[in-house]
């Protein structure tokens, strides 16, 4: 089996990730972030060659953020569409910390670089390749994914992050409590 049959097979089948693949032929891409330069203009999808695994899926703002709740209900002990392929442990495992960075804010995880914001531990995995970046962030104590796209391949862990978690996850908090 393929690593691209064994992630359909094991995860985006089983979690009805239906905007998730690694097929990149225009069939079907309407609601994928093309890859663009700061110009807008279109750049073609990069081959990562053998080290597919690392990056060569594509997926929708709305899979991912139906993965990331998956995760969470799984981590903590729900059912949901992950639960005959993920265990309640290995959900537990994967959203883990492996490692406090001596700053104290900074932790990892595999596959997770974290952050302390505020009150919060903000578990988020980005990543770019030429023409366009993704930020799949999760924060389970208040049951929320943040998930963005932008093209021309910028910082994922820039500006534009840190202003959703600033001034998104107060506000979230603040709603739940009054809630």
């Amino acid at each position: 089996m393929t690593v691209a049959e064994a992630v359909r097979y094991h995860v985006l089948d089983p979690a009805g990730l239906n905007s998730t693949g690694f097929d990149y032929s225009r069939t079907g891409i309407a609601d994928r972030l093309i890859p663009g330069n700061q110009g807008g203009v279109e750049v073609p999808f990069a081959d990562l060659g053998w080290q597919f695994p690392a990056g060569s899926a594509y997926s929708s703002v709305s899979d991912l953020t139906a993965l990331g709740w998956a995760l969470m209900r799984r981590a903590k002990g729900e059912g949901g569409p992950l639960e005959t392929v993920l265990g309640v442990a290995e959900a537990r495992d994967c959203l883990g910390v492996d490692i406090w960075n001596r700053d104290g804010t900074t932790l990892m995880g595999a596959p997770w670089e974290m952050e302390v914001q505020g009150p919060f531990l903000v578990k988020r995995k980005g990543g770019n390749l030429p023409g366009y970046s993704t930020l799949f962030a999760m924060v389970p104590q208040l049951d929320l994914t943040v998930m963005i796209g932008w093209n021309a391949g910028q910082n994922e862990f820039g500006a534009v992050p840190d202003a959703v978690y600033k001034y998104l996850l107060p506000a979230m908090n603040a709603s739940l409590t009054e809630a």
